[in-house]
């Protein structure tokens, strides 16, 4: 086990001093820049009253900014969250250091990146939360239509038994907006929703569908924050395989046995007229 790695796999609180009173001042200084800089504002972080102080969750979000993070990290102060970086993060001599110092560890694309999966597991097992952007990517646009979400986000919270929290980032696009070669400081909004239980879906789904499903409702509720709507309790239709749902819609334009009949009779009417008008012009 290589130094950094020992800052990966070690609990937070076990951190040296140094790195430590690097935590408390940097957040302090995230928060004051936050604050003043993007005029940060933070809702519904009461939900984390309803839990023991050493719950630990999935925090999942949506993801636009490389500052995310920041206003996460400052939004949940005093209570600690880790995150899972691009592995190409860490290939710098000076950040992969500093990464390391606030909980944060590599995921990789390829074999390795079961290893992440475990380490977040173990993290959330010994009471330390993981925060999660399950579009897996900076989404540069406003329009977030067909996005595939990485459902790692339902696994992790599964194999560790934890809720997963989800929240609504407004205004971190337009810090870097696509084509924009200057920074912008719009008014930046975080907002917590109510927590989602992956037990609650158990029940409907097995095991990738089970994924999948928590993810949708997760990223629904999201997808309300980030906008600013009350992302209301789980509708009936999120515990309905994808599938069944679109037979529904599909089964409205299917005409049923008796239409079908009238069509059939309709339809063999007119070839018998065809046919005797065929045999009087050939007489």
């Amino acid at each position: 086990m290589t130094q950094i790695d020992e800052y990966f796999d070690n609990p937070l609180t076990e951190f040296g001093p140094f790195v430590r009173g690097v935590n408390v001042v940097g957040r302090y200084l995230v928060g004051t820049s936050m604050r003043i800089i993007f005029r940060a504002k933070y809702e519904g972080r009461e939900v984390f009253d309803q839990f023991p102080k050493d719950q630990a969750f999935v925090i999942a979000g949506n993801h636009s900014s490389y500052t995310d993070p920041m206003f996460i990290f400052d939004a949940i102060w005093p209570k600690r969250v880790r995150y899972m970086a691009k592995a190409q993060l860490f290939n710098h001599f000076i950040l992969d250091k500093v990464l390391a110092w606030f909980g944060v560890f590599p995921v990789y694309n390829d074999a390795r990146g079961r290893k992440a999966i475990k380490r977040a597991i173990k993290c959330l097992k010994r009471g330390e939360s993981i925060g999660i952007f399950p579009e897996g990517t900076r989404i540069k646009t406003h329009i977030k239509e067909n996005i595939e979400y990485n459902d790692g986000v339902a696994l992790i919270a599964k194999m560790a038994d934890v809720p997963i929290i989800p929240v609504g980032l407004e205004g971190t696009l337009d810090i870097s907006p696509t084509g924009s070669k200057w920074l912008r400081y719009p008014k930046v909004t975080i907002r917590f929703g109510q927590p989602v239980y992956w037990r609650d879906f158990s029940a409907s789904f097995q095991k990738k569908e089970l994924f999948e499903a928590v993810t949708r409702e997760v990223m629904r509720r999201v997808r309300c924050l980030e906008k600013g709507e009350d992302p209301g309790p789980t509708p009936e239709s999120a515990f309905l395989p994808v599938k069944t749902k679109h037979k529904s819609a599909e089964g409205a334009h299917k005409p049923d046995a008796e239409s079908e009949k009238s069509a059939g009779s309709k339809s063999a009417s007119k070839s018998s007229d065809e046919a005797k008008d065929n045999a009087k012009d050939q007489q």
